[in-house]
């Protein structure tokens, strides 16, 4: 537990701060902007965590005029444990066990919501590691926007200047752009400054070439339509067409046996037994003529022409899928293209004498070799149909069917061919580019004003970026996956869900996201840091927080928990439930809470949800005080009304002139804001005139008389009041005997020196006093008889001008100018004033006011510059 704030120095407001106050169970640290809350609430944030000591550093009081010594920081922290935290020079000397800070810092260090949408996902990084890397990983993601931009405006250029090069500055690059393509663009190279002769020498020749190259690129071009093809199997072919399918006994046999009827069995063995030779036919030894012998033929030639079998239909179907095949070779027209390749390249000196003999065989071909192959394909089609005929191939056409083979692997050859000629020239000509990039990059490399190679160094540079940058990614969205706690997870969406908000953290992939309603991606472009307010931010921050200190897994006594404004930019509703589960941290006595606000109603809040055995104590932060001020919610969660009527209330139990002075001075602001009728406050404000301005006022209607300030016509003008509030006032007790003379210069010193700002209440009253001293101290720097109260702007710009010729005298003037305009907002009723009242008073600014005035009253005192009445 924190004990005491011993000593801070020469950290932004506290220069000289030493507190004697010691720190209790529960505290509540009240300030306003400007008072130094957030300043205090960094050196919190720098003791809790390693690493954060920028935080003060960067906070370093600056020197003043004429002060020529070094401003060393100085914190010194105590603990109920008699530990002593130091922090001087750059860092601590030890830290608190179990201490959590919840501040700006806390929410920019653990809650970060990604600008890079994944559909109707934003992917959120919560926790001290997953938010830097996701802020790493947009960083990136942002970087790339940014250099990807830059190179299109540059492509852009150059393809304006007709420098259009082929993956380098022909298109737009995106961020889907490959890395080959980023590589590629990265790896161009422009030629050396001093060598644009030898480059535009090399330039000419390689100019030489480009009817080559043409006529290369036309022969690949052609090859590709000849380019797949297969050999065949000559040995294959030749056995296939010559194949006669063999019929076996056993078929026969079967079929016989089916077929023949008794009677053709005794005839074919009667027949058998006459046979007179084995020349003659077996069955009866003459021609075949006898019935029963054609009947036979017959049953046997059915057969063999009708039940073929599968064997049979599988060999019929390979002589059609052969005959199609060599047919689908198409190779007249594989023929002309072949020749007429062999032909470009050969008068483009592109092909070998060694390329030539292994193409020799190719290029005799012959319109009579393709007659041959056709009448194969023919005989192998009526082979088909009927596969027990013999089939004679003739010389010409085993010639022609050999040489087709060594035609088919001449053409693939010729590929190998292309490519070996395309690497000679390409040494031949020494680049790896076209004649027209070549053209180009000298163009890039030596334009007179340099322009387009500052262009073309960008988009190298830039690309070379993007790939780093894209491995990066990588490696950061990797680290993120491992930052996924799913108990974690669970604990912050339980407390959104307390906090009342829309939104629901999900997980997909290891990684957190929040999911879009109402998801509409054109809306959302550009206005992609919108996409979750402030307050949601905050909310899902706090959630976190809520989360980390109260971890089952870590002990809950013994902690110190510093909460910093978390109610800001959240609604009213969000805003209680907050308020709420401060106070449920508050109540658990297990830990010590420091609350830090500059919002009154907050901590009032906050102290109504406390427990009736839970207190706090209440401190005040206030700019370029030594220590904190106890102070009352009451102070300042109060209203207008109160405060004038408070005023009031104590000239009812005192005698003394200054309690006189401000509750006259209260009743007109009292009866503005208790809604008096016009008609009423028209007559209050004409009876309080002059205590609102001083003796030195003067206008047609307006003049000061003692007559209308005396006694009774006070007790008269109380008892106006009194009807015009409908509250009742002792009238008697608060005029007593009392009659007002008016206020000049030295009456409104002495009433505003006599109250020390050592209260809220003093604060007030000094305000109310400050108005008409104001006016006083113009009176001093002006050359007129009298003013018009009526017209007190134009009166204190007059004044101004008057002095113009003393710049320290017109300085006064402007400063008191700028103090009358600032404290308008503290006067109901004033003219071109606000209706903020006096209870919204902000005692550093009091404060300000106070020390400004005070040294322009000083110097009209010490410069004997109060001027006499004139009648």
């Amino acid at each position: 537990m924190l004990q005491r704030i011993k000593d801070i120095e020469n950290v932004g407001q506290y220069e000289k701060f030493a507190s004697t106050i010691n720190l209790e169970n529960n505290v509540v640290l009240f300030g306003f902007n400007g008072a130094g809350k957030s300043t205090l609430s960094d050196i919190f944030y720098s003791l809790a965590r390693e690493g954060k000591e920028d935080g003060i550093i960067r906070r370093k009081t600056l020197q003043k005029a004429g002060e020529d010594y070094e401003k060393d920081i100085k914190i010194e922290i105590e603990s109920d444990a008699g530990d002593l935290f130091t922090f001087s020079g750059l860092k601590w000397s030890s830290r608190p066990e179990n201490m959590y800070v919840f501040n700006a810092q806390y929410i920019d260090e653990h809650v970060f919501v990604s600008r890079k949408l994944e559909g109707n996902y934003a992917t959120i990084g919560m926790g001290k590691e997953g938010t830097l890397l996701l802020k790493q990983r947009d960083k990136l993601f942002a970087e790339n926007v940014t250099l990807i931009s830059e190179m299109n405006d540059k492509i852009a250029n150059l393809s304006k200047a007709d420098l259009k090069i082929k993956d380098f500055s022909s298109t737009k690059v995106t961020e889907k752009t490959s890395a080959k393509k980023l590589e590629k663009i990265s790896e161009l190279q422009l030629y050396p400054v001093g060598d644009e002769e030898k480059i535009l020498d090399m330039i000419k020749e390689g100019q030489k070439h480009s009817a080559e190259e043409k006529a290369l690129e036309g022969c690949k071009e052609e090859y590709k339509s000849i380019r797949n093809v297969d050999l065949l199997s000559i040995g294959d072919v030749f056995k296939k067409i010559k194949k006669v399918p063999r019929i076996s006994s056993k078929e026969i046999a079967y079929y016989l046996s089916q077929t023949l009827t008794t009677a053709d069995i005794q005839w074919a063995v009667k027949g058998y037994k006459n046979q007179k030779d084995k020349n003659i036919c077996p069955m009866c030894g003459q021609s075949i003529s006898d019935k029963r012998a054609i009947e036979l033929f017959d049953k046997l030639g059915k057969y063999v022409s009708q039940n073929k079998g599968d064997y049979i239909n599988a060999f019929t179907k390979d002589l059609y899928n052969l005959a199609s095949k060599i047919q689908n070779i198409d190779i007249s027209k594989r023929i002309v293209a072949f020749c007429s390749i062999v032909d470009e390249l050969d008068k483009a000196k592109l092909l070998l004498k060694k390329d030539s003999n292994r193409l020799e065989k190719g290029l005799k071909w012959t319109e009579n070799h393709t007659k041959c192959i056709d009448s194969i394909i023919k005989k192998i089609i009526e082979k088909a149909e009927n596969p027990y005929i013999d089939i004679t191939i003739s010389k010409d056409e085993d010639d022609a069917m050999r040489l087709l083979n060594a035609v088919i692997k001449n053409i693939i050859i010729l590929g190998d061919i292309l490519e070996g000629a395309e690497e000679r020239l390409q040494k031949r000509i020494n680049r790896t580019i076209s004649a027209d990039d070549m053209g180009k990059i000298y163009k890039l490399s030596y334009d007179a004003a340099g322009i387009y190679r500052i262009d073309a160094e960008i988009i190298k540079g830039n690309a070379s970026k993007l790939l780093k940058n894209q491995g990066k990614i990588a490696e950061v969205n990797i680290k993120i996956d491992d930052c996924y706690n799913q108990s974690r997870l669970n604990k912050v969406n339980d407390f959104l869900k307390k906090l009342n908000t829309h939104l629901k953290i999900e997980v997909k992939n290891n990684r957190y996201y929040i999911r879009l309603k109402q998801y509409n991606p054109k809306a959302l472009e550009g206005l992609k840091d919108t996409i979750f307010s402030e307050g949601e931010s905050k909310a899902i921050a706090f959630a976190y927080f809520l989360a980390e200190i109260l971890d089952v897994d870590k002990p809950s006594n013994d902690k110190i928990v510093v909460i910093d404004d978390p109610i800001s930019s959240m609604d009213h509703s969000r805003q209680s439930i907050v308020s709420h589960q401060v106070a449920d941290i508050m109540n658990d006595h297990d830990c010590q809470v420091i609350l830090m606000s500059h919002d009154i109603s907050f901590l009032e809040r906050v102290e109504s949800y406390l427990d009736s055995n839970t207190s706090s104590q209440k401190l005040e932060i206030r700019a370029e005080k030594r220590d904190f001020i106890p102070f009352k919610i009451s102070d300042y969660l109060t209203d207008d009304e109160t405060v004038y009527e408070s005023f009031i209330r104590a000239a009812e139990n005192s005698t003394a002139e200054i309690d006189k002075i401000i509750a006259f001075m209260s009743m007109r602001p009292y009866a503005y804001v208790k809604k008096a009728s016009v008609a009423d406050y028209m007559k209050i404000e004409s009876a309080s005139t002059y205590f609102a301005h001083t003796l030195y006022c003067k206008s047609n209607r307006i003049s000061f008389k003692p007559s209308n300030y005396s006694n009774s016509k006070l007790k008269q003008y109380i008892r106006k009041v009194i009807k015009a509030t409908k509250n009742m006032f002792d009238v008697n007790a608060i005029a007593g005997s009392y009659k007002f003379l008016g206020l000049d210069f030295d009456k409104l010193t002495g009433l505003y020196t006599s109250m020390p700002l050592d209260s809220i209440d003093n604060m007030r009253r000094k305000m109310l006093l400050m108005r008409p001293l104001l006016e006083a101290c113009m009176f001093q720097f002006s050359s007129k008889g009298k003013f018009d109260a009526e017209h007190i702007g134009k009166n204190f710009n007059n004044t101004i001008r008057a002095n113009s010729s003393n710049p320290e005298r017109k300085k006064m003037c402007i400063e008191l100018k700028e103090l009358y305009d600032a404290t308008k907002k503290y006067h109901h009723g004033a003219d071109g004033g606000s209706l903020l009242g006096i209870s919204w008073i902000n005692p550093n600014e009091v404060e300000y006011f106070d020390e400004v005035i005070m040294s322009i009253v000083n110097k009209i005192q010490d410069n004997n510059m109060v001027r006499t009445i004139v009648a």
